[in-house]
């Protein structure tokens, strides 16, 4: 995916060595997390977030959806945003210090099967001041 994001986007500088990663399990309860950008600064190279959700049998009912907020000039609306389902097989992708975005409450009726799971690669860029 980088020599294809690169090619676009050669100023994000994004590194063919240098990722991590998580696979963020939420056990229902309501858990989620609150708003924030992957990359916050100083010295996060982190600037491409991949997210790929692993939900075969996610349904609204279990809630946990990706809210992406919009950005005007840098003014953060906390009422202008997106809601993403986690649906399994979905693939997101968005600059790590420009998305503002949170996961709402995730619930699990039915235990186990029913937990949220999302895989996420940070993608580095070898210059951090971009």
């Amino acid at each position: 995916i980088v020599p294809i994001i690169s090619e676009k986007f050669p100023e994000a500088y994004l590194s063919n060595n240098l990722a991590s990663n998580k696979l963020a399990v939420c056990l229902g309860n309501g858990s989620s997390y609150d708003k924030h950008f992957d990359n916050s600064g100083s010295d996060d190279a982190r600037k491409l977030t991949v997210l790929y959700y692993l939900n075969p049998l996610w349904n609204p009912t279990h809630g946990g959806y990706f809210r992406a907020y919009s950005s005007n000039n840098n003014h953060h609306d906390d009422n202008d945003y997106e809601d993403i389902a986690p649906i399994g097989d979905r693939l997101l992708i968005f600059w790590s210090d420009r998305l503002e975005h949170s996961v709402l409450q995730s619930f699990t009726p039915q235990g186990e099967i029913d937990h949220r799971y999302a895989f996420t690669i940070w993608i580095a860029t070898s210059d951090t001041s971009t």
